[in-house]
């Protein structure tokens, strides 16, 4: 099980390699895709680095119910098993002088979460991403790729935390909007029916006349993908998700990697009712720093996306200070834990 990837562009195929880097996410039903987005990024990022080869490692979590799968003690996740043989198989084969993990550490006890990070040689530096915030029994770098202080007051560690930290693409600095007509929606894979419910009541290609795409995640049932089209929204498959993000005129997203991703591509966006009071924070450093339009009501949601696409300027705005706000990614920092 697994899958692998190694990153090292051919003009640079015969040089001495310094630097040995794995990264591991994992995806699924349950878990959403976000993971594995940004460590995607992170690895094109590191890539790009001299003398420096990246592996990519990803897991499902549907591999757990496989009836190989048997936890090694009875309160472990059976999640915590897979992750174990992915990372013993890939440092057996080679020595990583870093490894960057992006999991929902919350689907794990602290007690899974040593298992895994035992796996690793201590000459390994361990860069983990968005948690967890719990004591580790080995040394760790903490990164959360947020825009404002992560909301752990028991976490007393060092942590890395800002938009340099967003693992997300980013365009030139001189890049600017030029407007259009195309809109992407981004509300993740988990609860799906919900801001299917919600968007069927909007009818967004009615009410704009515009092309509306909505991203509702390779976990989609096939039903719920007609009862999008019924209602005039085209859902992006899969391979075509990178290509329409970028194409995008304007953003509706849920707070989360989706709306991050749009905000530092420099798409005037939209962030949706519904976000989670740990996420707080960030609503509020994003309305401090008008990166977006955040709002409080579905009601809302009609009248402001009407409002950005006729207000050029003001969409123009959000553009310019969201292009501005993530200007560049901290890779060499990484490079340096």
């Amino acid at each position: 099980m697994g899958f692998g990837q190694e990153s090292l562009s051919g003009s640079r195929r015969n040089i001495r390699v310094d630097r040995h880097i794995l990264v591991l996410s994992l995806s699924g039903q349950n878990i959403g895709s976000g993971h594995r987005m940004r460590m995607e990024y992170l690895a094109d990022q590191l890539g790009e680095q001299s003398n420096t080869v990246v592996k990519i490692l990803g897991a499902d979590e549907a591999w757990a119910r496989e009836p190989s799968i048997v936890p090694e003690h009875p309160d472990h996740n059976p999640l915590t098993g897979v992750l174990r043989g992915l990372v013993r198989d890939a440092v057996s084969r080679n020595g990583y002088h870093i490894a960057a993990l992006d999991l929902p550490w919350g689907h794990f006890s602290p007690a899974d979460i040593h298992c895994l990070l035992a796996e690793f040689p201590e000459k390994t530096s361990l860069v983990l991403v968005d948690g967890p915030y719990v004591r580790l029994e080995r040394s760790a770098h903490r990164v959360s790729p947020s825009i404002s202080p992560p909301n752990h007051p028991e976490f007393t560690g060092e942590l890395l935390w800002g938009a340099r930290f967003v693992m997300a693409r980013r365009r030139p600095a001189r890049w600017r909007w030029n407007g259009g007509g195309k809109w992407i929606c981004l509300t993740g894979t988990t609860r799906a029916d919900f801001y299917l419910n919600q968007l069927e009541k909007l009818k967004p290609a009615a009410l704009l006349e515009r092309s509306f795409e909505w991203g509702s995640g390779p976990y989609a049932a096939p039903e719920l993908v007609r009862r999008a089209s019924a209602s005039g929204i085209n859902c992006i498959r899969p391979e075509s998700f990178r290509n329409t993000q970028l194409s995008a005129s304007y953003a509706l997203c849920r707070f989360g990697v989706g709306a991050l991703e749009m905000m530092a591509l420099g798409t005037p966006t939209i962030i949706l009712p519904g976000w989670r009071p740990e996420e707080e924070s960030e609503i509020e450093a994003i309305r401090s720093h008008k990166l977006a339009i955040v709002l409080d009501d579905w009601n809302e949601l009609g009248r402001a996306m009407k409002c950005l696409q006729q207000d050029i300027a003001a969409a123009r705005s959000l553009s310019k200070t969201c292009i501005r706000h993530f200007s560049a990614f901290a890779v060499s920092t990484l490079l340096d834990l």
